[in-house]
């Protein structure tokens, strides 16, 4: 919150916009868009209604007016239209439906990357080993190309080091759909970068990062196995085993 409010605009908006989020410009009833600008809205579910309290305090800090309301099973943030608006959205729809291309990967930072899988991230259960199981995040990319989602897998790899991979699930008319689906140690990898930005209320798809997993000793603060836990249920290293 210390960051310029048009900072965070900027950042949130964009990876928002990339995923559940849409700028829309107001048409008359022949269909032809008119006005000074789009406006931006999004629905979410009431177990997501915190996440978009904040998506309406960021637009709002910003100077835009916004109108939040319940549709259905649903809860609606709309902005008001804005000329603010115009070349995001140029950029993401030109003459069409939203598109990924380089020159919009190469915007997003680690924010706009966290409202991006918080927007179309899931998580997936994956076998580890014998016994454990843990979840993998993948990315919803289902309404964008194969090609652009070739694109974001090398995007991911390239500027995050995260490896990925295209992959296919059906849809509700049965039909295969591409998605992003990230390596199990690559999702810990994105936890980590994008921890700081996630809502606690999404925090669920994703899996802890790696760091939070590691263990240090009461007495010394050494790293220890997880498996080594004092009778007094603290963790002790080789050192200091016993309570």
């Amino acid at each position: 919150l210390d960051e310029p409010p048009a900072r965070r605009l900027n950042s949130a908006l964009l990876g928002t916009l990339l995923g559940d989020s849409s700028l829309t410009w107001p048409r008359n009833k022949a269909g032809v868009a008119y006005g000074r600008g789009p406006r931006f809205q999004v629905s979410h579910g009431k177990s997501q209604y915190q996440y978009l309290l904040r998506k309406q305090a960021i637009l709002e800090n910003a100077g835009f007016r916004t109108n939040l309301c319940k549709d259905g099973n649903v809860f609606k943030l709309t902005s008001c239209v804005s000329s603010d608006f115009v070349e995001l959205e140029s950029m993401l729809y030109g003459t069409g439906s939203k598109k990924i291309t380089q020159p919009i990967l190469d915007m997003v930072d680690a924010e706009a990357l966290a409202f991006w899988f918080m927007d179309d991230g899931a998580g997936s259960p994956e076998k580890i080993g014998s016994r454990r199981k843990d979840h993998n995040v993948s990315l919803a990319t289902c309404c964008f190309s194969v090609e652009e989602n070739e694109l974001i897998v090398s995007w991911l790899k390239t500027r995050w080091g995260l490896n990925s991979k295209v992959d296919w699930v059906s849809n509700s008319s049965k039909k295969l759909c591409p998605i992003v689906r990230l390596s199990l140690k690559s999702s810990r990898d994105l936890s980590a970068i994008v921890d700081e930005y996630l809502s606690p209320c999404v925090k669920y798809k994703f899996p802890a990062p790696t760091g939070h997993l590691i263990r240090h000793c009461i007495e010394c603060g050494a790293s220890v196995a997880s498996g080594r836990v004092r009778r007094d249920g603290f963790v002790g290293c080789k050192s200091h085993p016993r309570s």
